[in-house]
């Protein structure tokens, strides 16, 4: 039996995924041990795994606080990322070092985008390593870099190429001397180059992708280690009792939109509530929305708009007439399958890109930057979204295909090979681009 780690730190966005990853590895007769930020032990065990939680290394609890909420909307993503890492700084050690402690004796690490220590600790250990993202990081001529907006067929291969690398030296830059230093003080282990190791551009070292490549196949400049598998999905919806009034109110109309912003929050919270209330009185639609972090208190609701704590996605999207979220990768993907348009509400990091890919893909209004969101245009896009036929009829083509795909298999199986070939880590010399 195979020890397998698997690091993912983040949101529930950022870890649910990874579960259902982890769960599929366990059925396959595998020990999983999954490292994580506070809080996800009730989703994690469940699934048959060992859960390891690292204090105070969640992001999306920095980006929740005031400081947080301010950076992500302020317009210097620059700035917004040096400030974040500052916040975060006091917990990389241990984040380091707890990683360390508990990939001991793995067969095969499995890190995600924040779970990054993975891949300096597999160094150390010599043990194999795998990248498992839920976004495209591997450079390409066919798109820019996740950070950016995407699709525009007048920019250049060498540009977009070019997006990737500055990208990355922009957030290498940013964590180098903190990275560089628990590498030297922790693992004992040289520095890596000035300009960086990143395994997601080297030729040869795996990088599994969770997201369907019905949506967007791999690009044919990416070599055969770089795979696009399928999303990652956890169902949850057979363990779940909905709530009496949502059914009533599901049951009491038309399909009514879906709101909300994830894990996210709102700069001022009563005002984007307020902007919502008015969008979907204008735009003459039902709506549930979801209130999340918000922390609306004992705001009042309408009848036409239904406040809800956190439901499903395979249970509740298939019954929406559209969703309106904030594009992150797992509620997009969620949207995708459940086969019905997308209203894109990005505000930070890959959001823009997923909600480029939406409308581009033709199952999506045009992206509306909640900096700039007002009623008026809220209400045109619930109205564009719940009623066009041609967005839902592409939309459910989407969810078709998906339909058809085994992300989770498809993982299960490259694991199977990769660990029976028994080749040597891939992991072992840093590259250089200098």
């Amino acid at each position: 039996m195979s020890v397998i780690t698997i690091i993912s730190i983040g949101s529930r966005g950022d870890v649910q995924p990874y579960v259902a990853l982890g769960q599929g590895l366990v059925q396959a007769g595998h020990s999983v041990k999954f490292i994580s930020g506070e809080g996800f032990e009730g989703l994690v065990a469940p699934a048959g795994m060992s859960y390891h939680g690292i204090p105070n290394s969640d992001p999306i609890r920095i980006l929740q606080s005031p400081e947080g909420r301010h950076l992500v909307t302020e317009g210097n993503p620059i700035k917004a990322m040096q400030e974040l890492a500052a916040l975060g700084r006091p917990a990389l050690r241990q984040t380091f070092q707890m990683t360390l402690d508990l990939c001991a004796g793995s067969d095969l690490i499995l890190w995600a985008f924040l779970g990054v220590a993975g891949y300096h600790v597999a160094q150390k250990l010599g043990v194999r390593s795998a990248g498992v993202f839920l976004q495209p990081m591997t450079p390409t001529r066919y798109f820019n870099s996740i950070g950016l907006r995407q699709f525009n067929p007048a920019i250049p291969g060498w540009s977009k190429w070019l997006s990737h690398w500055l990208g990355d030296q922009i957030i290498w830059q940013i964590n180098r001397r903190d990275v560089q230093a628990v590498r030297k003080t922790l693992l004992g282990m040289p520095p890596v180059p000035f300009w960086g190791d990143f395994p997601h551009q080297r030729s040869g070292y795996p990088m599994l992708y969770g997201y369907s490549p019905s949506v967007l196949p791999a690009p044919p400049d990416w070599d055969a280690h770089k795979q696009v598998l399928g999303y990652w999905f956890l169902n949850q919806s057979a363990q779940w009792t909905p709530p009496a009034n949502l059914v009533d109110f599901l049951q009491s109309g038309t399909a009514p939109v879906y709101i909300g912003l994830g894990s996210m929050s709102a700069v001022e919270p009563q005002a984007f509530v307020e902007l919502v209330q008015k969008a979907v009185r204008r735009a003459g639609v039902r709506a549930v929305f979801y209130t999340g972090n918000l922390g609306l208190g004992d705001l009042a609701f309408g009848d036409d708009l239904l406040p809800i704590g956190a439901t499903p996605h395979d249970w509740l999207f298939p019954q929406m007439a559209a969703v309106a979220h904030h594009c992150g990768a797992g509620t997009t993907g969620a949207v995708f399958r459940a086969g019905v348009p997308h209203i894109p509400l990005p505000g930070f990091g890959d959001q823009f890109f997923w909600g480029d890919l939406a409308y581009q893909r033709g199952v999506g209004t045009r992206p509306l930057f909640r900096k700039h969101l007002t009623a008026e245009s809220f209400a045109q896009a619930l109205q564009t979204a719940s009623r066009d036929s041609a967005l839902r009829g592409k939309a459910q083509q989407f969810a078709k295909a998906i339909a058809k795909e085994d992300g989770v298999g498809a993982v299960v199986a490259w694991v199977r090979s990769y660990l029976k070939e028994g080749a040597v880590p891939i992991s072992g010399a840093p590259m250089s681009l200098g």
